[in-house]
């Protein structure tokens, strides 16, 4: 399981910047009011598509790690892992979010007060993953000292608890009327991105409690776990491409994928040795593919107004700067400099 956590952390980081390309690309276009044609933006709507996978991977291979980390270790020792461990998310979280506000105060001034400031770092804009992720590293000590079929139970909790947030703040979803009353138990700050990734680190926590499968039968739950994920993802691309109001499809389109990823060798992976590159320096590409974005739209993007063929080339060269431009500066960090100076940044 721990062998392909590389491979699929850089598969989501993949996606994740697609997801961005695609958006920030598009941004960048309507700062000049010439918008992607027909075929192109379905083009790039189905590629979006993919994005629903992204965070539920780094979600659940968190919680897998975790869980090994903190296996047979008392409280006190557990929970100085997770200090640890907390202290190399939080740095780069705060360094990178400095940076991305001082960018789109000088792209587009874009500015809000100290409390705003404060408050964007406690709710994570833009990079709504990290406090979810520091929450679970919270409370993973008391979830490890949970086993068996406890375990279940949590995991039980956790999914009626998403399904719960889902029905109150997309009441429409279950065609439900609206509880609004009970919008005291919805958590502050996370009641967003529990309702959208709830469920992935306790599943991921306590995925080798839950799915025992001998060798004799891995391969009959692979192939039935392979279709599901291409019945659900063909959904997906259908609902995406003819604009169908399917909004629950994204809440569930990534759990067959997920309990497959368990099963899936990495060497089967498409170019796993790539995307085991870009897995081992997911979180900083997380964090600094924004601040990219930007600067590289703020070059790229004018270019359009002289030869708008270039469009499909535009959304390539800003992917491309992206992906490849980062990696070889955190390579040039862990190198040049040290690997304290890199997990400081980079995490």
């Amino acid at each position: 399981m721990f062998k392909q956590a590389a491979v699929f952390r850089g598969f989501a980081i993949f996606l994740v910047i697609v997801d961005h390309t695609i958006a920030m690309g598009q941004l960048g276009l309507g700062r000049i009011n010439l918008p992607p044609g027909t075929l192109l933006s379905t083009v790039l709507n189905v590629l979006a598509s993919f994005s629903p996978f992204a965070v539920p991977i780094f979600l659940f291979f968190s919680g897998c790690y975790i869980n090994y980390v903190l296996e047979k270790r008392d409280f006190k020792a557990s929970y100085k892992i997770i200090f640890t461990t907390i202290t190399s998310v939080l740095w780069p979280y705060l360094i990178w979010s400095c940076l991305f506000y001082i960018v789109i105060f000088l792209d587009g001034g874009q500015s809000f007060s100290i409390l705003g400031y404060v408050k964007n770092l406690i709710v994570g804009y833009p990079y709504n993953f990290v406090p979810i992720l520091i929450f679970f590293y919270l409370i993973s000590p008391l979830l490890s000292k949970i086993r068996g079929l406890k375990a279940l139970f949590i995991v039980g909790f956790f999914f009626l608890y998403q399904i719960f947030l889902i029905y109150l703040l997309d009441p429409a979803i279950l065609g439900f009327s609206n509880i609004k009353f009970m919008q005291f138990l919805a958590v502050p700050v996370l009641k967003d991105t529990l309702r959208t990734w709830g469920i992935y680190f306790p599943l991921g926590f306590y995925i080798k409690s839950i799915m025992h499968i001998s060798d004799s039968h891995k391969k009959v739950v692979s192939i039935c776990l392979g279709i599901a994920t291409l019945i659900i993802v063909m959904i997906n691309l259908v609902a995406t491409i003819f604009n169908y109001q399917w909004p629950w499809v994204k809440y569930i389109v990534v759990v067959p994928f997920i309990l497959l990823s368990v099963l899936w060798e990495r060497e089967k992976f498409p170019f796993y040795k790539a995307f085991e590159r870009l897995g081992k320096r997911s979180y900083g590409l997380y964090l600094i593919n924004l601040v990219i974005f930007d600067l590289s739209i703020l070059i790229f993007t004018p270019i359009l107004l002289i030869n708008s063929d270039l469009m499909v080339l535009y959304f390539i060269i800003l992917f491309a700067i992206t992906i490849f431009l980062p990696v070889l500066l955190m390579d040039w960090i862990e190198k040049i400099l040290n690997r304290k100076v890199y997990r400081f940044v980079f995490g």
